[in-house]
């Protein structure tokens, strides 16, 4: 289960903010230190479905349920490539973060893909507090 507030909100970036030092980053609600999200393009995030294997379906029905994610539309001829969820025309992705201050743990959701040639993009749906 997650909380209910996004702590790092959603947007569109550029591969270049990343390749030029970019971060994303929140505060901590509990212990208020720096929660920090550095991608590395194409090496960063796992596919949401392997969020099956350390939690269960509950959670990827919650991301579903809150329209985070989606499932991809088989009759869209483009989706052939992607996985079974997505973002907008892109597989969606997960890292795991843990808070220096606390160990709180959160998770992120995001995808990166060229959507046209030389259109390069990250997707960033957010942070949020995983509750046990």
């Amino acid at each position: 289960m997650i909380s209910e507030k996004n702590l790092a909100g959603s947007a569109d970036f550029t591969f270049d903010y990343f390749g030029n030092g970019g971060f994303i980053g929140c505060i901590c609600p509990d212990c208020k230190s720096e929660v920090k999200l550095q991608i590395e393009i194409y090496k960063s995030g796992k596919l949401v479905e392997h969020l099956k294997e350390l939690f269960n379906q509950s959670l990827i029905d919650e991301l579903l349920e809150r329209k985070i994610i989606h499932l991809k539309d088989e009759k869209i001829s483009h989706h052939n490539r992607l996985e079974k969820y997505i973002l907008w025309n892109m597989d969606a992705l997960y890292e795991l973060i843990s808070c220096i201050g606390c160990e709180n743990a959160f998770i992120s959701i995001f995808g990166m893909d060229e959507l046209q040639p030389g259109r390069e993009e990250v997707q960033f749906k957010g942070i949020w507090k995983l509750i046990s």
